[in-house]
């Protein structure tokens, strides 16, 4: 969303703000649009309207924990558009991972995952199939390997995003849930459920 031109920005707020235009839209930034509005380098209606619910995450470096679902994620991603399907990573891979700095985040991991989807010939992607800039990545960077003790659980990932997710929507709404459902392109009825399911409710 940082990069969409000045130009655009008004057009695309008038898009936004029409009663009668009905669409959900989930943006990326690198920089916040928020900070940018106030240096008068973003449009701040549309700022506002492109930041209802805000997730801040912090580089990959920053999360070596989520790697392991991360890479799993975009293993079936790849999954999904190939002629065959992979079960996974073998765990020497992520080992491999996990110590890579990732300093171009998301895009470096999923470029790394696709790369060695195409290369594996087995049911796993393993350490060989791995790009040279992630094998060696270890020696260059220092960095320890994940401990072999350690479980990344993909339900339990996904549940602590929406958690975040449904706490920031109801702060957004100030406790009102039905707005809040509304925010979350949800009905109140399935937004009551998930937070029961999510222990967000007695």
């Amino acid at each position: 969303a940082d990069r969409v031109p000045m130009e655009m920005h008004g057009a695309l707020a008038r898009v936004l703000r029409k009663p009668s235009f009905s669409i959900r839209i989930i943006a990326t930034a690198e920089r916040s649009l928020a900070e940018l509005a106030k240096r008068g380098k973003y449009e701040p209606e549309l700022a506002a309207l492109l930041s209802t619910i805000c997730v801040e995450l912090p580089p990959l470096s920053e999360r070596r924990r989520d790697l392991p679902a991360l890479a799993q994620l975009l293993v079936e991603e790849c999954n999904s558009r190939a002629d065959r399907q992979l079960g996974g990573l073998t765990p020497e891979a992520i080992d491999l991972l996990v110590s890579c700095p990732w300093p171009t985040n998301l895009d470096g991991l999923a470029a790394a995952i696709d790369e060695s989807h195409r290369r594996a010939v087995g049911p796993l992607i393993t350490a060989e199939n791995l790009p040279a800039s992630v094998r060696h990545a270890r020696q260059a960077a220092g960095t320890p390997a994940r401990p072999k003790e350690e479980a990344i659980v993909l339900d339990e990932y996904l549940a602590r995003i929406e958690r975040e997710l449904i706490r920031r929507a109801i702060d957004q709404a100030k406790g009102n849930k039905a707005k809040a459902a509304r925010l979350l392109g949800l009905t109140r009825p399935r937004l009551y459920r998930r937070m029961v399911q999510l222990e967000l409710e007695p």
